[in-house]
């Protein structure tokens, strides 16, 4: 594995770490927020308003850090989702690289190599030249 495939891999890795790092943070959260509910719950059934508005709050507050948590996530997948896109293109486009070796032989299977060619147009003209020699000498006998 080449520096830029290593680098590669280490950014992908990176990225899942990442996600996964959200994920406990965004589970975290919800923990919190059922804790807070339940305070909601308690405060309003013991007659405590003030206390029930103040547990609101923070309610609110985590309820955003969750959104939050959960935009970075989403960012953060479609980020890797892209890398590994463009990692499949630019395997596909090296697995396509020709063998020099192949394609010569397919070549040959196909037209046969130069020389023969060559061997062939010059065994046709040596006997175009023969034909017409024996022609001639066939005119000059019959003369």
């Amino acid at each position: 594995m080449d520096e830029a495939e290593k680098s590669k891999r280490e950014y992908q890795i990176a990225l899942l770490t990442n996600i996964k790092k959200c994920r406990r943070r965004s589970a975290e959260k919800r923990a919190e927020l059922d804790k807070w509910e339940q305070r909601i719950e308690f405060a309003r059934s013991m007659s405590k308003e003030d206390l029930a508005l103040q547990a609101e709050k923070k309610k609110a507050e985590i309820q955003f850090e969750l959104e939050e948590l959960n935009q970075e996530e989403q960012e953060l997948t479609q980020e890797l989702r892209e890398a590994q896109v463009q990692d499949n293109i630019e395997g596909s486009i090296l697995k396509q690289e020709v063998d020099p070796e192949l394609l010569l032989r397919k070549l040959q299977e196909i037209a046969p190599p130069e020389d023969s060619y060559h061997n062939e147009v010059k065994k046709a003209s040596v006997e175009r030249e023969l034909q017409e020699l024996k022609r001639r000498l066939d005119l000059e006998q019959n003369e």
